[in-house]
């Protein structure tokens, strides 16, 4: 009988420090809805470009690229909707993926428009 590998992440891969924030929503002076971003976290983490693909939008050529984020299980939840933001280059998280669901890996699918959003 195969014993299942646990999983596991080389420490060397996570050499990137990431900041997950949330979105909230304040008001400004004036009561007017002030989106802002919060940072929730910030973890070493290892990215990598998974496909990418070059589109036509509004009369530019605008480049997607989606990338998975891995890092340690952490401890504040993580969901869609949220961003990765590593340097000048924020990622939208598309979905949240718990590695055999052992909560030990977090790995994000996330999209990258510009290299801004």
């Amino acid at each position: 009988m195969r014993i299942p590998a646990w999983p596991c992440l080389n420490p060397s891969d996570l050499r990137h420090s990431v900041q997950i924030q949330s979105q909230s929503t304040d008001s400004d002076a004036l009561g007017q809805p002030l989106q802002t971003w919060t940072t929730i976290l910030t973890a070493q983490a290892s990215i990598e470009a998974v496909k990418q693909n070059e589109l036509y939008q509004a009369g530019q050529l605008t480049s997607q690229v989606t990338h998975t984020i891995t890092l340690r299980w952490p401890p504040v939840s993580i969901s869609a909707g949220m961003r990765a933001v590593y340097g000048a280059h924020v990622y939208k998280i598309q979905a949240v993926n718990n590695i055999e669901e052992r909560n030990v890996v977090l790995k994000l699918l996330v999209l990258e428009l510009n290299g801004a959003e």
